[in-house]
């Protein structure tokens, strides 16, 4: 049984990622059609003397800036959580193998009610932060032409306001790097170069205000939703079958957080795992349940539910 369960906890983990970095992959994508077209809304506006100076037309760009995220942001959202269902049937390809009788190895009908609330929930939380960008977007541009500030100042603001350092611009070595990240990134064959380029764009807008934007929450929150509703529903199985025992599964890399490389490949009982959640702490741990935060931000690892006694047949 300790092969089965290491088999299965490796097919769960390459799914998992693999579906993770598809969605952060889709956003980057997605996220540079809005920056274009909120970019071509806002160049139409008048302008006189390198200024946006119509406050009527400024104020509203707000529904266009609506309707850009909804048809790129809010559709590819959608998108990835409807891929969510590949998360639940590695989790029942698991517990169809398990020795455990039949009728918990399929959908229940209270199994298909927690998946759709957990997808909506997901979704809701996305469009929450959307609506906040959404209102930062169309502030831009509307305080912008009352202070009279710079048209190219205005476009470069709001680019950074989506995508930050990921931002087009004239800059060549910029666009150079930014390029270079989007193409590797995915690549952990280069994930060395890929933090170089990063730290080089950081230093060209060293001066600027790029850490709060768009692309970076969006593309944390497109891994963390999958890994959390992975977790979600992996606890509500264990439950529904009463399963109290769990492995924390995943691989050690080097940026690996202490509780994550201290746990990995041991089976606890759920208290001793909270009791130990409660009393330790570590750079980027997260608020939450450890079943579901894990590690904290970003991790990459899952408890697995299982019985001592079949790891000993």
């Amino acid at each position: 049984m300790a092969k089965f369960n290491d088999r299965f906890t490796r097919t769960r983990d390459k799914i998992l990622n693999d579906l993770a970095d598809n969605h952060e992959r889709r956003l980057f994508e997605t996220l540079e059609q809005l920056e274009q077209k909120v970019v071509n809304a806002v160049n139409e506006l008048p302008k006189r003397q390198g200024k946006l100076f119509d406050t009527r037309l400024a104020i509203e760009i707000r529904p266009k800036l609506k309707q850009f995220i909804e048809e790129t942001f809010s559709k590819t959202i959608d998108t990835n959580i409807r891929e969510y269902d590949r998360a639940v049937s590695t989790i029942l390809g698991i517990y169809g193998e398990l020795p455990i009788p039949k009728k918990f190895k399929f959908l229940t009908d209270i199994n298909k009610e927690v998946i759709a609330n957990l997808k909506k929930q997901t979704f809701q939380g996305f469009q929450s932060l959307a609506n906040e960008y959404l209102d930062d977007l169309a502030n831009e541009v509307y305080q912008s032409t009352i202070v009279g500030k710079p048209f190219n100042e205005i476009v470069r603001d709001l680019k950074q306001k989506i995508n930050g350092i990921y931002a087009s611009t004239d800059n060549e070595k910029a666009e150079e790097l930014t390029n270079f990240i989007k193409e590797n990134k995915f690549k952990a064959s280069m994930n060395s170069k890929v933090d170089e380029a990063i730290s080089e764009l950081q230093k060209i807008y060293l001066n600027q205000r790029t850490g709060d934007n768009f692309s970076r929450y969006t593309r944390q929150m497109a891994h963390d939703s999958l890994m959390q509703f992975d977790a979600n529903f992996n606890m509500e199985k264990a439950r529904e079958v009463g399963l109290t025992h769990f492995e924390y599964s995943g691989n050690i890399i080097r940026d690996s957080r202490d509780w994550c490389i201290s746990h990995v490949g041991r089976i606890m009982t759920e208290d001793e795992i909270r009791e130990e959640w409660e009393n330790n702490s570590w750079a980027g741990k997260s608020s939450g349940d450890p079943f579901i935060v894990r590690g904290g931000y970003n991790c990459r690892h899952h408890w697995v539910a299982t019985d001592p006694d079949w790891l000993n047949e």
